[in-house]
């Protein structure tokens, strides 16, 4: 514990993990995972305005866990904290939420970022709230530049805030050695929320995200449309440098369908080759591994775009399927992992 002890809060909150079946159904244990908290409304109120006096502890309530706070549009509040181990198939893991601090102003604000995402080359929570810069909250401090067009804010917030990309829209993370994946493993992560098209043929793909080119590449693609108003619309990821693989999955029913936010995960690992998830099931890959690396920035957004996306991740590890399957039911908003879940 730092300065600020457990006994320099008036009140606490405990959130509980489930990880059963009834639950977030994870089988494995998950080490050192960024677990998003949607603090209720009552607690924000009671809390001064600068949200300084928000601690998280471990179990033990001796373990000041690391933290990051990020505010929504109309003001809701989301806390990501770095826990050691989420218990897989349990029900019985919880962390602490000590708040209110008991003489106001007597404790200094306790958010770590830098060590919350410290396996992470980039994190872009988009809760600027604007467009221009998306600002990264790694240590690395790798901020997406606008190149081209407006990125705006979204209109149909997920988590905090979000950005719009239409037709070239794009953002821009200049190459720096974080970002090197030089024979390294690395994942990528984000929601996408593409815009329905009703036409008698499939969209143009348009690009979410990309590094390179050529044959040292690797691009995320996504295309939703109704033929006919038969087929429903579908999700496709094409990466064109990993053995050349082109998978999709189908995005779940008819004319809406275009319209949900989907979690998308690209997992690249030297030793086993390539994985993609899709809300948290894998939906395909290839055992061959191509090295990518060739030096170029890190793109979102790009030709046809007509998508909305939040919470892009840029990690530096292989995640395996308990991860990836935690990550997006914690993250959704109908998710069970957390009680409470506000």
């Amino acid at each position: 514990m730092d300065s600020s002890g457990v006994a320099n809060f008036s009140s606490t909150q405990q959130y509980t993990f489930d990880t059963t079946l009834l639950g977030a159904n994870v089988a494995g244990d998950v080490t050192d995972f960024p677990v998003l908290i949607r603090i209720s409304n009552s607690i924000r109120s009671s809390l001064q305005g600068d949200y300084d006096d928000i601690r998280f502890s471990d179990r033990d309530q001796r373990t000041w866990l690391p933290f990051e706070i990020e505010q929504g549009a109309s003001g809701e509040l989301y806390a990501w904290v770095l826990v050691p181990q989420v218990d897989g198939n349990s029900n019985s893991d919880y962390i602490v939420l000590h708040y209110n601090d008991t003489v106001n102003g007597s404790v200094p604000n306790g958010e770590n970022p830098s060590r919350l995402w410290a396996d992470y080359a980039g994190v872009w929570h988009f809760d600027e709230g604007t467009d221009g810069t998306a600002y990264d909250s790694s240590a690395y401090q790798n901020h997406a530049q606008q190149i081209s067009s407006s990125v705006s804010t979204n209109s149909d917030k997920l988590i905090g805030h979000g950005r719009n990309f239409q037709s070239l829209d794009r953002l821009q993370v200049p190459y720096t050695p974080a970002l090197n994946v030089d024979n390294r493993a690395f994942t990528i992560e984000a929601w996408v929320k593409e815009d329905l098209v009703l036409s008698l043929v499939f969209n143009t793909p348009s690009t979410w995200m990309s590094r390179g080119s050529g044959n040292y590449s690797w691009e995320l693609e996504g295309k939703s449309g109704l033929l006919a108003l038969i087929t429903p619309p579908s999700l496709t990821i094409t990466e064109s440098t990993f053995n050349d693989t082109n998978l999709s999955f189908n995005g779940g029913g008819f004319i809406l369908a275009g319209s949900t936010w989907l979690h998308v995960t690209l997992v690249v690992d030297p030793a086993v080759g390539v994985r993609i998830y899709g809300d948290g099931a894998q939906i395909g890959g290839t055992g061959t591994y191509r090295n990518s690396e060739d030096g170029s920035a890190f793109l979102m957004g790009g030709t046809n775009g007509e998508q909305q996306m939040d919470e892009i991740r840029y990690g530096r590890f292989a995640a395996d399927a308990n991860r990836v399957r935690l990550s997006y039911q914690n993250q959704r908003s109908s998710g069970n992992l957390v009680s409470p879940k506000f």
